[in-house]
């Protein structure tokens, strides 16, 4: 038997995906805050943060060259595997849920990512009905109980009755996060400005929990959409 994903029910199950895995949430943003940090440091490096961190110009960011592209895109492979240990542990409700199912789930992220991506770039409208419509499907990659590239249709078949319920709680979360990002914003020209450290530092904050919140949503339409007759265990046994 599996609860209605309705839009009360949802938003109750994605506050229970972040209050009863506690530890896990704050083991994710303690490693999430960092990494964002880095990209924030980096995309504002050429202007305001190079006085902040005694580099005179540009040139001085451009001059660790290769040794800066390779902290870079370590950096960006351990946050897709912090977020792909992220959903199965928020899943498994334990923290070492393994990577057994890493490379399949990080193959349907990209296609995934490519097709929103080309959807909110071209109208819009096709972009957002793909992120409602494949909400669950990397929940599904990691359940493994389907092929890989099954899951776009799983995902489409079982959100076809709750697309608005999905929508709807996606619009209240992302007002809120941009009330949230206005507010840190505030408090950052008051710190020093965005290109500050604690600037800095406050949005890649934002960034991780806006990253938080949002797997949460995912597994939690998984979890109500799933037959509870299911062990979770078996996912990962």
């Amino acid at each position: 038997m599996k609860n209605e994903l309705t839009l009360t029910n949802l938003l109750n199950q994605t506050v229970a995906e972040l209050t009863e895995n506690g530890r896990i949430v704050g083991i994710f943003l303690a490693l999430m805050v960092p990494v964002s940090g880095f990209f924030g440091w980096v995309a504002v490096a050429g202007g305001a943060a190079s006085s902040i961190f005694d580099l005179s110009s540009t040139t001085n960011i451009l001059a660790l060259g290769g040794g800066l592209i390779a902290i870079g895109l370590a950096a960006f492979a351990f946050m897709i595997a912090l977020t792909y240990w992220f959903y199965a542990a928020l899943m498994a409700y334990e923290s070492a849920p393994g990577f057994g199912r890493i490379w399949p789930w990080i193959g349907i992220y990209i296609l995934a990512s490519l097709g929103i991506g080309f959807g909110l770039i071209l109208l819009i409208v096709p972009g957002v009905i793909l992120v409602v419509r494949w909400a669950i499907a990397l929940p599904l990659v990691i359940e493994g109980k389907i092929p890989a590239m099954d899951t776009f249709g799983e995902s489409w078949e079982r959100t076809s009755r709750y697309g608005w319920s999905i929508f709807g709680l996606l619009v209240i979360l992302v007002i809120g996060m941009l009330i949230l990002t206005g507010i840190v914003t505030g408090i950052s020209t008051i710190l020093g400005g965005q290109a500050s450290i604690p600037g800095i530092i406050l949005a890649a904050l934002v960034d991780a929990l806006n990253s938080a919140v949002f797997v949460a949503v995912s597994v939690a339409a998984w979890r109500l959409s799933t037959d509870k007759s299911d062990e979770v265990a078996e996912v990962f046994g």
